[in-house]
């Protein structure tokens, strides 16, 4: 794969980039293994629906690169930040406007019809899917338990999963989607 002689470095510049935030601002939820999980669901997503893998994989270990400076709506400045990490590690340069486009459009708030690429639309979902599972658990118990109730919890959970935009998404998250909404129901 061509992505394995810059993969090393990559993760390496990503750690660099999460240091560089200011500790105050730093996202706990979406740190390496965040980014390890998505990379997976994209690789799984990405064999099925034949899309671009290096694209994919730059996309998904660099699309929070600006949430660690406290921004919910980072999509953009992920993208100012991954412009240089990609230059860095000698990325194909044909291919940097395809991974900016992924990072760039992967918020939430972004319309559906502005991920004009199989690879936008799988990032997306990839990374809504890692609130499900067990590191959905982990994260809700973490960060919105006490904050929340155990309904407005399901609640969420629901409306994350109504978000999702591919049917293969579905399939290959169906296992953890009922897993951490039954997980919080018993709490009801």
């Amino acid at each position: 794969m061509g992505y394995s002689r810059w993969l090393p470095t990559l993760k390496e510049e990503v750690a660099r980039e999460y240091e560089k935030a200011p500790r105050d601002t730093r996202s706990v939820a979406h740190g390496m293994d965040h980014l390890d999980r998505v990379w997976d669901r994209c690789e799984e997503l990405g064999a099925r629906m034949g899309a671009d893998m290096e694209v994919l994989i730059a996309a998904a270990y660099l699309h929070d690169i600006g949430r660690q400076y406290g921004l919910e709506l980072h999509g953009q400045e992920s993208a100012k930040h991954a412009n240089g990490v990609l230059e860095r590690i000698g990325f194909p340069k044909g291919k940097v406007p395809a991974v900016l486009h992924v990072i760039e459009k992967h918020d939430y708030q972004t319309a559906p019809a502005e991920r004009k690429t199989t690879e936008a639309r799988i990032l997306y979902d990839a990374d809504k899917l890692d609130a499900f599972g067990d590191a959905g658990i982990k994260r809700y118990t973490g960060y919105y338990l006490g904050k929340w109730t155990p309904a407005q919890i399901v609640e969420n959970i629901d409306r994350r999963w109504g978000t999702l935009e591919l049917p293969e998404s579905k399939e290959v998250g169906k296992a953890d989607y009922l897993k951490v909404r039954k997980h919080f129901e018993k709490m009801l």
